[in-house]
């Protein structure tokens, strides 16, 4: 849930400075723009993929076991 949260966070800060400096070139209400598409797949996929592998690679059950 923290990752959701400082994800969100993350997100909306990198918006409001793209927008303050850019004047919001390549975003829109709709998101639709090429930036929002970029941050759909740059914050929201790519925070889901670590969220869901994550806790598979530290479970010690999955780890090999010395022969």
């Amino acid at each position: 849930m923290i990752v959701l949260a400082v994800r969100s966070c993350v997100y909306r800060i990198h918006c409001a400075i793209w927008n303050a400096t850019t004047v919001a070139i390549a975003c829109n209400k709709e998101f639709t723009g090429l930036l929002d598409q970029f941050q759909i797949v740059a914050f929201c996929v790519l925070y889901v993929l670590i969220a869901d592998i994550l806790p598979q690679w530290l479970d010690p059950r999955r780890r090999a076991k010395p022969a």
